[in-house]
């Protein structure tokens, strides 16, 4: 059986060695370092477009506000369990995307594990002390 996932929206999977996208079978992680990485898929995720949003109630008063579709599922889940939303952006496959909770708190969304781990490593672990890098293709095996 062959591990299956998804990228900003594109399908991809697991050769042994390495995730692919479905359709070109190009290394993620070849095409993640590039300077912009791949688009994200939604057709709808491009900057300034909104005909593709989904409308997510959130419980204001002026009704459904209007989410990016990559992330929809996930606004809607925070706000169904009593995590108010009040800002959303899938980051439109330029940028971790970002989920803004009433109270202040930021989560913020990636696509892939590379650029969660990415992320991680531009601040330091629990203790204050710098994420050491692991070695490409480390856990892989």
């Amino acid at each position: 059986m062959t591990a299956r996932a998804h990228v900003r929206g594109h399908p991809i999977y697991w050769d042994g060695s390495d995730w692919r996208y479905e359709d070109t079978n190009e290394a993620v992680s070849t095409v993640e370092r590039a300077a912009a990485g791949r688009a994200c898929a939604h057709t709808a995720c491009t900057a300034g477009r909104y005909e593709g949003d989904v409308l997510v109630d959130i419980g204001l008063a002026a009704g459904p506000i209007s989410v990016d579709p990559c992330i929809a599922d996930l606004v809607q889940a925070l706000n169904a369990t009593g995590l108010p939303t009040v800002a959303s952006c899938c980051g439109h496959g330029r940028r971790p995307g970002r989920i803004t909770l009433k109270d202040g708190r930021e989560l913020h969304v990636t696509f892939s594990q590379d650029a969660a781990n990415e992320l991680q490593g531009r601040y330091p672990d629990i203790h204050g002390r710098p994420i050491r890098r692991r070695a490409p293709g480390w856990g892989t095996e």
